[in-house]
Parts: structure tokens; C-alpha cells; sequence
């Protein structure tokens, strides 16, 4: 008897955040725009060209629901407005603001890729662009962002690109015109692949909530006892329902039919959403597989490939994710030949089918926020892998409506662990002081609405209602704490605070002091690891801001003051880096003090001998120069070390001393060596 193929079952996961202040109606983030030119269309564009190949697509409801906004041309995105501006009648605050992402953009696979936006984006670190400048580097940012469907089936796309430079107002504004019109083909496209059969599609709860911290935030402990929870905590069990009520009302409108599947936000599951899942008629849902090996008290792999039952047979089917193949295709193979990843990913299946009795492998991971760190936005690597897969007679690709509909005899799960895809508990969302405060924040207007709501009107209570969900979104959590750490924190502390601000609004109330400033520690963190990969061009004078997005931070103890003379003060922090071939270093502190003497860097490390670089007195050194160690210094010092001369693993040791004339005159830190993290992509590492 014929063996069956091993059943690989994919799921992309799509989402951004509400970005919409419903009041002004002003989009205040590009990236729902960024990603539908260059990701939404196009990972069904791909399959579309493998008709034999399949998969499932979690679409968010918060995502649908601002795709729609930009399907009209006068549509009120912040950066699209500015963009739209003539650049000669912007003023500097706006200037600022379209800078601050005009320079947003993988700089070796989307900036490099367009040489006019190379040499703007080179100039702009130095001096202000002229308006005509302003106006080029605009369009190429959004060129860079059209992904290659948009450039196949754009014709206005292939012809900017091939003009190069010189773009004129007009142009700039038909192309806005012209990708809005694009986005409105995302949804169709979608409804005709789930229509024909090639795709299955899944919401996850409207504004992606952590649905067992809504049902009771205890849940946070049932999953790591040590969680430290906040002060004031509320059941918001009412509207966690409203989540799912109205997404899939979402859904719905846009597609004409209910879901099938849910993709619990975060992939965060207890006992009682995955009841209510069950309840509201969901066939299939989704989590990790450490949310499986702690259910089961038990590592062994061949448990993974197989679908199970929630409780009974008549239960929610639930797949698990292989952690390490999803891995692999979200952070591994983008520095791979398309031809070895496909390879090591077909290797990697085969021994899966070799050793296992009639698999499914679930690859599940974010669909559109891996794709500029592959070359030509991973089209090279879709289309090797979608047509190995068609050609291997012992793989089949299927989607999970599939599975759940199967009349098989799953086995059964009588229970579930609480927790999520990050680390199998809730501590991404809750647990240090900042979060904590962010829910006591939301807990604190709850109470306030709570007493209130008797008195207010239908729509009043309607409004303040939709204010909550959005609040309640998983990804205002996120970016407090120190796990993640983003230029853009303080925008999303902006657009939650103002959340519960617009809600204190609604009911005559006076707004509370803190809702007012920030919500950051008044304790300076001691260091943060890096989030992303960066190659900065080395510049001691003005620090690049774009270059050094993601870096690694180490700050000295705060035992100077201004007016401190000594040389334990020459170095107060240190931001650091990696890319592939890398290290790099930037040094804050006083260097005035050193003008005239001879320096280099001594770096200390229990993982290799010293290594001396020489700092040279220059403002700028390119990278693209040099292929070995490098320093310069001015106003700062900056340098770069091979990683191969460290001898590092994801985390090693490192004391940086200075050195003037021959002679020690400050080690950083001054105490002992700090543990350095390399950056080493994962799951939670994804920035927008």
C-alpha cells in the first residue's frame, strides 16, 4: 500500500493594529498602506501562480477594516496627506515627520535597489534635501515598498522605477492615486482564491486582544505563577464577546460568508476561549507547540504532526506549529540562496514524512513582516518552494478548513495550557511595571464607564464601547516594558493613551493626570537588546537615525553629572548591533576632551583575545569602504569588528577600553563586562 504524502498545512498570519483616530478620522501610521502594496496582494499572488498549492490566511478584522479606508483616493493617512503636499509649502515639523519614514525601508534590498534613493537617503543623514530632492525621495519610498506584483501588473510602477529620478508633483500624486486603487483589489482577490478552493481564511477576535486576559486577567498567573499583576485588575469577559461578535460581522461584510477558523491572537489560548470558539462555530483554531508539550507533559516531536480535537469530537480542531521550521522560513532562509532553503526546507520535510505515520506539518507565521529581509521581497523563494512542492509526489498541500472538516478520528486535548506563542505565557502583555500600569490605565475607565453607563445614551455607550475594544488590542501592550523597543514606542503609548483620554471625553468626566504624560519608567533601564538587523554606515558626527533603528543599548550607571571632569564619563552609553558579518559600536559620551591625542578601542571579551581598533579622526567612514575592523571618532566614537573575530554565541561578554597615547583612560562599563545579546531573529523580534 502507497504511503500518503505528508500533509503540509501553512498559515499566514496578517494583522496591523487600528491606527484610525476615529474623532479626527486621521490615520496616524503608513503601515497598513506599506504592507497592502507590498505583502497582502502579493502571498496570494503567489499561490495564484501554483494553482496546485494551497493555505490558510488569517485576516484580521481591524486590518479589513482599515484596508477599506484606503481604497478611497482622498483617504486621511498622516504620511499620505504630507506626501500629497507640494514639499516646498511643508513646514519643518512636517518635513521632520515625512523624513521620519522616508527613510524607513530595508536599506540593501529596497533602498540599495533604487540608486537615486541611495544617494537621497545618503544626503539626508548630512543635510537638509531640497524640496525637488523632497519630492523624489517620497516616491521612491513607496516605489521601494510596491512588492513585485504591484510592479507586474502596475503599469505607472515599471515606469517610475525606470525613470529613476527627477519625478515630478504629478506623478508623485497619480502614483498615490494608482496604489490606492490597487488596494482595492486585495479583498476581492482573497474572496475568489477562498471561492475556488486554494485558500482557507480565519479572523482573529476584532482588534486582536489577548482573549484569556480579557476573560480574566488571573489567567496571566494560571500560566506563570511569578507574574507580577497590576494593582487594579477587571474582567472584561463582555468584551472579549464583542470581539468576536463584531469581527466576524467584519468578516462577513467582506467576504460575504462567516469564517471558517480563528487564529487566537498571539496564539494565546486557554480552556474557556477555546470553549467559546467552539460555541460561536469556529472549525479550526491554531497554537505553538510548547502550548502542546506542556498540555501534554511531553517533548516528543512525532505529537506535533497530527490535528487534535478540543475535548470531544465534536470540539474545535487545533494544529500546532512546528516553532522551527516557521522559524526557519520567518528569519533563517532570507540569508540563503532561494535553491538552499528550499533545499533544507524539503530536507526537513522529508525526514518528517520518513520517520512519521501520515503527518501534518503546520507552518505558521507572520505574512507579511519577514518578506523585505529576503531578496526581491522572497519571490525567488515562494516560487522555488511552491513549485518543489508541486512536483514532490509525497508532499500535498492543504488548508485547515480541510482538516477540520475531516470526519477522521482526531485525538482528543481534555485540557490546554494557558498561554501564547511567546514564550507559551502572557508576559509579552502583562507582568512588568509599565504594562501593568497600562492595564490599570484601562481597568480605571472601565470602572469609570461601569458607574456611569446607566446614565449615558445608546450611541454615547456605543462609542465608548468601540474605544475599548481597540484599547484592549494586543499591540499597545507590547511595546511597553523592556522586551520590545521601537523609534515609533512613543507613538503607540500616544494612540492608547488617547484611547482612554477619548473615552473620559465621552462621559463628562475629567481626564486623570496620568493619562496626560507618557507612560515610560522614570528608571533608566541598565541595557536593552537589539530588535533588528542594522548596517550602519559609520558617522561620528550626526547620528544616522534610520541606520541605528534596533540597536542594542548599554548605559553606565548614573553616578556623573555635567560637571564632571573626569574620564569615567567619557563613555555614558553604548549602542551596539549586528549584521551578518558585524559588529558595530556606537559610543556617547564627552570625546571633545580627547582632541589632539592618539585613541583606539580595546575590546575585552571572555570569549576572545583583546582586539585594537585605532579610532581615526574623521566624521564619517562608509561601510561599503572597508571589509575589516574600522573606527572613527568625533562627536562620538563608531566602529565595527568582524563577528568572526569575537568568537560569539547569541550572548557574550564585552568591556570596551579606551586607550589615548598608550595609556587606559576609561573602561565602559566601568564595573565589570556587560553580557551582550546577539540579535538573533525569533517570532517576537517583528517590528510593525
Amino acid at each position: 500500500m502507497k504511503k500518503p504524502p505528508v500533509r503540509i498545512a501553512f498559515f499566514w498570519h496578517m494583522h496591523q493594529p487600528y491606527y484610525r483616530d476615529d474623532e479626527s478620522g486621521i490615520i496616524e501610521m503608513p503601515w497598513v498602506f506599506l504592507h497592502a502594496i507590498k505583502d497582502y496582494f502579493e502571498m496570494v499572488w503567489h499561490l495564484k501562480r501554483h494553482p496546485s498549492q494551497k493555505a490558510t490566511f488569517n485576516l484580521s478584522p481591524a486590518l479589513l477594516e482599515q484596508l477599506r479606508l484606503y481604497t478611497f483616493p482622498d483617504v486621511n493617512d498622516r504620511l499620505l496627506k504630507l506626501f500629497r503636499r507640494r514639499c516646498d509649502t511643508l513646514d519643518e515639523s512636517e518635513k521632520k515627520w515625512v523624513m521620519r519614514f522616508a527613510g524607513y525601508a530595508h536599506f540593501e534590498y529596497q533602498i540599495l535597489t533604487l540608486p537615486r534613493y541611495a544617494q537621497l537617503h545618503e544626503s539626508a543623514q548630512s543635510r537638509p534635501l531640497s524640496p525637488s530632492e523632497m519630492c523624489d525621495i517620497e516616491v521612491l519610498f513607496l516605489l521601494a515598498w510596491c512588492g513585485n506584483a504591484v510592479r507586474a501588473e502596475v503599469p505607472l510602477v515599471a515606469q517610475l522605477i525606470e525613470q529613476g529620478r527627477d519625478y515630478s508633483e504629478e506623478q508623485k500624486n497619480r502614483l498615490i492615486d494608482t496604489l490606492t486603487v490597487f488596494v482595492g483589489r486585495i479583498v476581492p482577490e482573497y474572496r475568489a482564491m477562498m471561492e475556488q478552493g486554494q485558500i482557507a481564511l480565519a479572523i482573529n477576535p476584532m482588534y486582536h486582544p489577548i482573549m484569556p486576559l480579557l476573560m480574566d486577567m488571573k489567567n496571566a498567573v494560571h500560566s506563570r505563577p511569578d507574574t507580577q499583576m497590576p494593582a487594579v485588575t477587571c474582567v472584561f469577559e463582555e468584551d472579549a464577546y464583542r470581539h468576536l461578535d463584531n469581527g466576524i460581522g467584519c468578516f462577513k461584510e467582506n467576504f460575504q460568508s462567516a469564517p471558517q477558523g480563528i487564529w487566537p491572537s498571539e496564539g494565546s489560548v486557554n480552556e474557556t476561549t477555546l470553549d467559546t470558539y467552539g460555541r460561536y462555530g469556529f472549525g479550526f483554531t491554531a497554537s505553538d507547540e510548547e502550548i502542546l508539550f506542556a498540555t501534554l507533559n511531553n517533548h516528543d516531536r512525532s505529537l506535533l504532526y497530527r490535528p487534535y480535537r478540543f475535548k470531544d469530537d465534536r470540539g474545535i480542531t487545533i494544529v500546532f506549529r512546528d516553532k522551527r521550521l516557521s522559524d526557519k522560513i520567518g528569519f533563517e532562509y532570507a540569508s540563503m540562496s532561494p535553491e538552499a532553503a528550499v533545499d533544507d526546507l524539503m530536507s526537513e520535510l522529508r525526514q518528517i514524512y520518513d520517520t512519521s505515520e501520515e503527518p501534518l506539518v503546520s507552518i505558521i507565521l507572520d505574512g507579511e513582516n519577514a518578506w523585505e529581509y529576503y531578496p526581491d521581497n522572497a519571490f525567488p523563494f515562494f516560487n522555488a518552494l511552491y513549485q518543489r512542492l508541486s512536483e514532490a509526489p509525497w508532499c500535498e498541500s492543504v488548508h485547515l478548513e480541510t482538516i477540520a472538516r475531516s470526519d477522521e478520528a482526531y485525538p482528543l486535548l481534555p485540557r490546554i495550557h494557558p498561554g501564547s506563542w511567546i514564550y507559551r505565557d502572557f508576559s509579552t502583555w502583562i507582568g512588568q511595571k509599565d504594562k501593568n500600569r497600562a492595564w490599570e490605565m484601562l481597568c480605571q475607565a472601565h470602572l469609570a464607564y461601569q458607574r456611569h453607563r446607566e446614565s449615558l445614551t445608546p450611541e454615547i455607550r456605543q462609542k465608548i464601547e468601540r474605544e475599548f475594544l481597540i484599547a484592549e488590542g494586543s499591540d499597545w501592550f507590547w511595546w511597553y516594558g523592556t522586551d520590545h523597543r521601537s523609534e515609533y514606542s512613543d507613538v503607540f503609548d500616544t494612540l492608547f493613551r488617547h484611547r482612554l483620554i477619548t473615552i473620559y471625553g465621552y462621559l463628562s468626566l475629567s481626564v486623570p493626570l496620568y493619562l496626560l504624560r507618557p507612560n515610560r519608567s522614570e528608571t533608566e533601564e541598565r541595557s536593552l537588546i537589539p530588535t533588528e538587523w542594522i548596517s550602519p554606515p559609520l558617522s561620528a558626527e550626526d547620528e544616522p537615525f534610520f541606520e541605528w533603528y534596533g540597536s542594542g543599548i548599554v548605559y553606565e550607571p548614573s553616578f556623573t553629572d555635567v560637571m564632571d571632569t573626569s574620564n569615567k564619563g567619557l563613555v555614558r552609553s553604548m549602542r551596539y548591533g549586528f549584521d551578518r558579518h558585524f559588529l558595530y559600536l556606537s559610543l556617547e559620551g564627552r570625546w571633545d576632551g580627547m582632541d589632539g591625542r592618539n585613541l583606539e578601542v580595546k575590546l575585552l571579551s571572555q570569549q576572545c583575545e583583546p582586539i585594537v581598533v585605532p579610532l581615526l579622526k574623521q566624521s564619517k567612514f562608509d561601510r561599503r569602504q572597508h571589509d575589516k575592523a574600522a573606527g572613527i571618532v568625533s562627536k562620538r566614537a563608531q566602529l565595527r569588528v568582524p563577528l568572526a573575530w569575537l568568537k560569539a554565541d547569541e550572548t557574550f561578554t564585552l568591556q570596551v577600553e579606551v586607550v589615548a597615547d598608550g595609556e587606559s583612560v576609561t573602561k565602559f562599563p566601568s564595573d565589570h563586562a556587560s553580557v551582550l545579546a546577539r540579535y538573533i531573529e525569533r517570532p517576537y523580534d517583528w517590528y510593525i
